[in-house]
């Protein structure tokens, strides 16, 4: 997906909240935005995917700014409410009728901690949105390939999106029928996106092999990404794709049957996939 006129008000109301972070006061905050849509008005945004004008904006404010990773203390605080709600979920799972598919709605609802589309995400939120999963309609005959892809597979991709979010996933790939899983994060901070740091609390790396994309886009950009992980997109029978920023950068890469699990944030991506904004998906492409 390329970058179309309703991301460019996108794109600024992430810089303004991404500046009341780096900067207490109102006069650098005014400053920092003014020169970053200098830097946003020279890309070639036609030819570039949103998550890319991302990266090359938070890159900017990093360097600018001197701040790492602006939303260390947000992801904290959103893996230890997630690690908290999804350990109250086990049983939810455990007792279903269909363990794989109740796991799968909920890693769907963890993605609701982006904030890169929202803030003031918290506990009331999730569980709105927990409730919303496990209640929506879904593509059961989808799902059921799924399962019967990744029982069958040798190698399966699981590529992560955000903190937070990535307990709802390990909750999801206990419940996979396979073990041979390598689960990608990003290789340094990038809005919430999950890093290596946020996997290994979560535990991941002990029931999966762990990887990063060797990259910091907040989506995959293959070109862009390290032999590692390209070896591991290429190889894997099976790839599941959370979030939008990565449906937003593999949607049209060819070759390969990706499953994309995650909530519609905004207008172009539901005008993409023929959904309304804030529906609850699993899609296939390839």
């Amino acid at each position: 997906m390329k970058v179309s006129a309703d991301c460019i008000p996108c794109f600024l109301k992430q810089l303004l909240e991404l500046s009341r972070l780096v900067y207490k006061k109102k006069d650098l905050r005014y400053g920092i935005i003014k020169r970053c849509i200098s830097v946003l008005s020279g890309l070639p945004l036609k030819k570039m995917k949103p998550p890319q004008v991302a990266k090359r904006l938070y890159s900017f404010i990093r360097e600018e700014s001197g701040v790492e990773d602006p939303f260390r203390e947000i992801k904290k605080r959103s893996n230890q409410i997630a690690k908290m709600i999804t350990e109250e979920l086990r049983s939810v799972v455990e007792e279903s009728d269909d363990p794989f598919e109740t796991a799968l709605r909920l890693s769907i609802a963890g993605n609701i901690i982006d904030y890169g589309q929202a803030k003031g995400v918290d506990d009331s939120s999730i569980r709105e949105s927990i409730e919303e999963s496990l209640r929506v309609e879904l593509d059961r005959n989808l799902i059921g390939r799924l399962y019967k892809e990744i029982e069958d597979s040798k190698s399966l991709l699981y590529i992560a999106d955000n903190a937070g979010e990535i307990f709802f996933d390990r909750l999801f790939i206990e419940n996979m029928p396979t073990r041979n899983i390598t689960f990608a994060v990003r290789e340094r901070p990038i809005i919430n996106d999950a890093t290596r740091e946020d996997a290994i609390e979560t535990g991941i790396d002990k029931i999966c092999t762990l990887i990063d994309t060797g990259d910091d886009t907040p989506g995959i950009i293959l070109e862009d990404c390290s032999e590692e992980f390209v070896s591991a997109f290429n190889e894997a029978d099976v790839i599941i794709s959370k979030g939008q920023g990565n449906f937003e950068t593999l949607s049209d890469v060819e070759g390969k049957r990706i499953y994309f699990l995650f909530k519609i944030k905004c207008i172009p991506v539901a005008e993409e996939t023929s959904n309304r904004l804030g529906s609850t998906v699993v899609l296939c492409r390839g």
